[in-house]
Parts: C-alpha cells; sequence; structure tokens
C-alpha cells in the first residue's frame, strides 16, 4: 500500500509523517523522524487549528508535539506510559 498522508477511519482523521530517508544510524535516525514529525505537525497545525495536541510513547511523538505545542501556543496532552499522563502549556 503506498504511503497516504491521510487517512479517515470511523469519521475520525489521521495525519501521517512520511519515514525520513537516507539516515540509519542510532540515534540520529531517531532524531531525524523527530524532526520530520514536528515539521507535519508545524504543517498542519495552521490548517485544522486544534484546541489540544495529544501525543504518545516518551520520545518520538511527545518532545515534537510539544515543541510544535509550544510554537503555536497549544497545550500537549502527553502519554508516556499506560498509568502517566500529563498537560503542558
Amino acid at each position: 500500500m503506498p504511503f497516504q498522508d491521510e487517512e479517515i477511519v470511523d469519521d475520525w482523521v489521521f495525519h501521517r509523517t512520511s519515514a525520513p530517508g537516507g539516515v540509519n544510524l542510532p540515534v540520529l535516525r531517531e532524531r531525524a523522524e523527530m524532526a520530520s514529525t514536528e515539521a507535519r505537525f508545524n504543517e498542519i497545525i495552521p490548517i485544522i487549528k486544534p484546541d489540544i495536541l495529544h501525543a504518545h510513547t516518551p520520545v518520538l511523538n511527545t518532545l515534537p508535539a510539544i515543541r510544535a505545542g509550544r510554537r503555536h501556543g497549544i497545550p500537549v496532552h502527553c502519554c508516556l506510559a499506560p498509568k502517566f499522563c500529563a498537560i503542558t502549556d
């Protein structure tokens, strides 16, 4: 199946981020992925104008969401573990 940057499932719209290419070294690969995710947030936030961002995982989604949320003045709901969630401002 080819990459789709947007997917609709049961009336929910999911915005996808393509994997960055060319970087396959530990740590650098993850940093490139986070930079790509943050760029995608910065691309779609002005379009969809969310009230809050919701992110999972300790690093790969949460740190880019926090950075984009701060840039755009949007709080971020972070779930770092099944029983630990927090909201940033």
